[in-house]
């Protein structure tokens, strides 16, 4: 029996799941899928049906016009790029094959613009009449979409059409290729942003971030990262990143490593002078790489990553540590983040990385070297355990790269350069760096002489300094030494035997690497030695190859003066027979000469009759052009301003239409008709603009909307500003739009069926225009 409220039956709503779903047995639970709703439901669910349906048109109907304008822009650019590139082959029958489908893309897309114009209406229509029943088709497709979380943002989506179009346009970016269109649509959303009050572009920014951080999992282009960087000039969007970023601790290392970076593309746009926000930038960005640092997951690449961003920091804020310094200050969580840093840094020495160094290009070693000499950097003077292992691991990293297969001396130039830096943050190098600086000393012969010379000096005094300071650390570190030792005791023995099996192995090394140079050299001599011979054996071959040639070119200079001999008397029997033709000849040519002066005397005189006649038509056309453009002055319009939509800038009056057959175009964007015949009318008149002018009078609600219409759908003709549009009104006989009335400059009606004319004529509008011209006489 149906359940109802004062007699009033209630609502039934039927629910069909998208999977089988059964509820278990059970006497106490209804087993219906049909469930009584109070009274309004349906209504309610109707008009909220109608509003989403309307919306999801109307974003879609955006969406498609902006891409049909893309695909214009794209077809413009390949045929211009086809014209370029005429005379590659192959690259030439790609941009047919891209501009082919570019242009499939594109009649496709205006078919389903030309079926949005009919589906609002039905939509409405169909609401309104009342339905029987709704359905909502899934897609598989749906679940890959993102979705947004928070409830305050999806909210906002469902009320706002610009949230929609940014929302869809971010998701198409994510799967786009090609530079173009990803420029296109990077301008459309920020053409979007600019036009939403504070409150809409937090929420816009929100979802772009968010999203950015899907794409990273979801796609190998990060387009959604570059539209940040263009976008982050509010200020007042930095806080709602800030607040993006309060559960941060519930994401995976992937997902904190896209937080981090989009923090820095911040932090990094801050003024050195705004503290208050450096400070809350600098905070959450501690809190971050901690939580990176002491995940499970931590990788010596994230590691890299980190000293990568970290040096980008002091690169533009100053120094880092005294950056930190202030902001553990304020949030106590300096000795968390140092440990942290300090641990992690012990990954990144691993023995790993020197084995891989044999088989890496040398310009990824230089690279690994240079994080490693940042880290050293970083590590504070009386931090002896960290610097022993970073200082051990560096000159073995140094030696790898010195006799690397690709070694050159831009390599060396650079490491000298590393070393002068660790030389001018610590003064003086330990002995862990003795073996390679023996190593170090026999490659500096590929360098310059001057340069050579220098580090050599610079090396022999860095050794003076070390054998000073190694005598007075022994007196000044006794204390502390004796204590450490007493502690560690074993674990320095190890480290001693680790340190004299390496000695041994570089001691080794320095000494096959000395016996290579000698071989080396000995072949260089030898190798000039054969050079020199081979040389000696070439000169006396060319010098007997050179007394071969002189005698066969004497004898060659004796035959070719006999040639010459008889070769002159050929010629001068040859130019004396020549001479009587010439002679000859030239009498011919002066009397043709003499006879063609004559004809072109006499064309000359017929040319210049021939002109003057011309002359006098033009003018006798000229004066009765005039005179038909006096007998037919334009009356109707006096005193009428009128414009071209584009050339805004000048204005017209009725003199314009002296003399001409005059359209008054009567129509209006919100008219489908109007739509749908002003290019028709727009292709007949740029063949007949020259003897017919229109002049189009809008029906439009405001002046947006009719400029909107001129610029979209008109042709290069007159109109009149929308408030003057009034008073020609009465004109329109025909009292409905679209209507053109053709008309003479004196107001008089010609006809006022010119747009079912125009519509027949289409294909020889000159013939039509003539007959219209002919009745001003």
């Amino acid at each position: 029996m149906t359940e109802s409220i004062d007699g009033n039956p209630w609502r039934i709503l039927e629910l069909v799941a998208e999977n089988e779903y059964h509820l278990e047995q059970d006497n106490n639970v209804d087993q219906l899928e049909q469930f009584s709703v109070i009274p309004g439901f349906q209504e309610e669910l109707v008009e909220f049906a109608k509003k989403k349906l309307l919306d999801s048109i109307e974003v879609q109907q955006f969406l498609v016009e902006r891409d049909i304008e893309f695909q214009e822009k794209n077809i413009a650019s390949l045929i211009d790029e086809l014209s370029d590139n005429q005379d590659d082959e192959s690259n030439s029958k790609e941009i047919h094959l891209e501009l082919k489908s570019s242009k499939n893309k594109y009649e496709g897309l205006r078919k389903k613009i030309a079926s949005f114009k009919g589906r609002q209406q039905k939509a409405v229509g169909f609401l309104n009449s009342g339905l029987e029943e709704i359905r909502i088709l899934t897609s598989p497709n749906d679940k890959f979409c993102y979705k947004v979380k928070n409830a305050s943002w999806r909210c906002s989506v469902d009320n706002s059409i610009d949230l929609q179009k940014i929302k869809l346009i971010c998701e198409k970016l994510i799967g786009l290729e090609k530079k173009m269109e990803v420029t296109f649509w990077t301008s459309e959303i920020m053409k979007l942003l600019e036009n939403l009050d504070q409150r809409h572009y937090a929420v816009a920014f929100g979802i772009i971030i968010g999203m950015a951080t899907w794409e990273y999992e979801n796609s190998e282009k990060y387009h959604l990262l570059a539209l940040i960087h263009l976008s982050i000039g509010r200020d007042e969007t930095k806080t709602d990143v800030l607040l993006y970023w309060e559960n941060w601790e519930n994401e995976s290392i992937e997902q904190s490593i896209v937080s981090l970076r989009i923090l820095m593309i911040f932090y990094m746009k801050i003024s050195i002078d705004d503290l208050e926000c450096r400070e809350n930038f600098e905070f959450r960005i501690c809190q971050v790489i901690v939580f990176i640092l002491e995940h499970k997951e931590f990788e010596s690449s994230h590691l890299t990553m980190i000293t990568e961003l970290l040096g980008s920091i002091e690169q533009r804020f100053g120094n880092f540590t005294e950056m930190c310094d202030i902001m553990f200050t304020h949030f106590e969580a300096k000795a968390q983040m140092f440990d942290s840093y300090e641990a992690k840094m012990l990954v990144f020495m691993r023995n790993e990385h020197l084995s891989l160094l044999q088989t890496q290009h040398i310009d990824q070693c230089m690279d690994t070297l240079n994080i490693l000499i940042l880290l050293y950097l970083k590590i504070k003077i009386d931090k002896w355990t960290y610097r022993e292992i970073i200082e051990q691991r560096i000159s073995q990293f140094i030696i790898c790269i010195l006799e690397h297969t690709e070694f050159q001396s831009i390599h060396l130039t650079l490491i000298i350069q590393h070393l002068e830096s660790i030389e001018q943050q610590f003064g003086c190098f330990s002995g862990k760096f003795d073996n390679m600086f023996k190593i170090f000393e026999l490659k500096l012969q590929i360098l310059d002489r001057p340069e050579q010379e220098r580090v050599s000096k610079w090396i022999k005094s860095l050794s003076l300094r070390s054998s000073i300071s190694e005598f007075s650390s022994e007196h000044s570190h006794s204390t502390v030494t004796v204590i450490e030792h007493s502690e560690k005791t074993y674990e320095l023995e190890q480290n001693v035997r680790i340190d004299l099996e390496e000695t041994l192995k570089l001691e080794k090394r320095i000494e096959e690497v000395s016996i290579e140079e000698s071989k080396k050299k000995q072949e260089k001599l030898e190798l000039k030695q054969r050079e020199e011979e081979e040389a000696r054996i070439k000169e006396e071959e060319e010098k007997q190859r050179k007394i071969l040639e002189e005698e066969a070119r004497k004898k060659q200079e004796e035959e070719e003066a006999r040639l010459k001999a008889e070769e002159e008397l050929k010629i001068y029997e040859e130019e004396k027979r020549k001479k009587e033709l010439e002679e000859e000849r030239k009498k011919k040519e002066e009397l043709e000469i003499k006879r063609k002066a004559e004809e072109e005397k006499k064309k000359k005189a017929l040319e210049e009759e021939k002109k003057r006649k011309i002359a006098e038509e033009k003018a006798r056309q000229k004066q009765e052009k005039e005179r038909k453009k006096q007998a037919n002055k334009c009356t109707f319009l006096q005193n009428f301003t009128f414009i071209r939509h584009q050339h805004p800038s000048q204005t017209y009056n009725e003199r314009v239409l002296d003399g001409k057959v005059v359209g008054l175009y009567f129509s209006a964007h919100w008219c489908p008709p109007s739509r749908d015949f002003t290019p028709v009318l727009a292709q007949f008149y740029s063949q007949v603009e020259d003897n017919f002018e229109i002049l189009f009078v809008s029906s439009d609600n405001n002046t947006q909307e009719m400029n909107f219409y001129l610029q979209n759908f008109h042709g290069d003709w007159f109109h009149l500003p929308l408030n003057l549009c009034n008073s020609m009104k009465h004109r329109n006989t025909k009292n409905h739009i679209p209507a053109l009335i053709i008309m003479k400059p004196d107001g008089t009606v010609i006809t006022d069926d010119g747009r079912n004319l125009v519509s027949q004529w289409i294909n020889d509008p000159k013939a039509l225009v003539n007959h219209w011209k002919a009745m001003l006489n």
